[in-house]
C-alpha cells in the first residue's frame, strides 16, 4: 500500500506559543510561513454584505467589525450565532444586532462548539491535522476515502 500524505495548512494565532512541531518544518523548509494581517474595516462591510441580503445597520457594522478584530471566522461565527439566537434580525429591512447580544470573545471556543458535534473518526483526523501530526489516507478506487461525516453547512458558512 503506498503511503498518501494529505496538503494542510496551518494556522497559529499571533501572541500564542508555537508548539515544536510546526517550528521543526519551518527550520527544515518543510512548510512556508505566511504571516497574514486582519481584515480591513472594508473587507468586513463587503463580507457582510454577502452574508445578510440587503442593508446593514452601521452600528451593527461597527460592533461585528470590532469583535471579529479582522479574523473571517470569528465574523461568521458572530454572524451565526447573532442569526441563529435571534439577535441579529431585520427591522425595517435593515439588519440590526440586538444591543444586549455578547459575543463570545474567543474564536477557540467558537471552534470547540463546531467540533464536540463531530463524529469520532472525523475528530481524530481533525486533531491529526491540527496538531500537524503526519496520518496515512486510506484510499478506495483511486480517490480519497472521507470521513463517516462533516460538520453540518448552515446558511451564513456559504461565504
Amino acid at each position: 500500500m503506498a503511503e498518501r500524505l494529505a496538503f494542510a495548512v496551518l494556522t497559529l494565532r499571533t501572541g500564542e506559543p508555537v508548539p515544536d512541531a510546526v517550528t521543526d518544518l519551518w527550520k527544515q523548509e518543510r512548510a512556508e510561513r505566511l504571516d497574514l494581517a486582519g481584515l480591513p474595516a472594508a473587507d468586513v462591510d463587503q463580507l457582510l454584505d454577502r452574508a445578510l441580503p440587503g442593508q446593514v445597520d452601521g452600528l451593527t457594522r461597527r460592533r461585528m467589525t470590532e469583535a471579529a478584530a479582522g479574523n473571517p471566522l470569528a465574523l461568521r461565527e458572530l454572524v451565526h450565532g447573532g442569526l441563529s439566537g435571534g439577535a441579529l434580525r431585520t427591522r425595517y429591512g435593515v439588519w440590526r444586532l440586538d444591543p444586549g447580544f455578547k459575543p463570545r470573545t474567543q474564536v477557540t471556543e467558537l471552534v470547540a462548539q463546531r467540533l464536540v458535534r463531530l463524529d469520532a473518526q472525523t475528530r481524530v483526523v481533525v486533531e491529526l491535522v491540527a496538531e500537524g501530526s503526519r496520518c496515512r489516507c486510506p484510499r478506495s478506487n483511486g480517490s480519497p476515502t472521507p470521513p463517516r461525516s462533516a460538520p453540518p453547512r448552515t446558511a451564513a458558512s456559504s461565504w
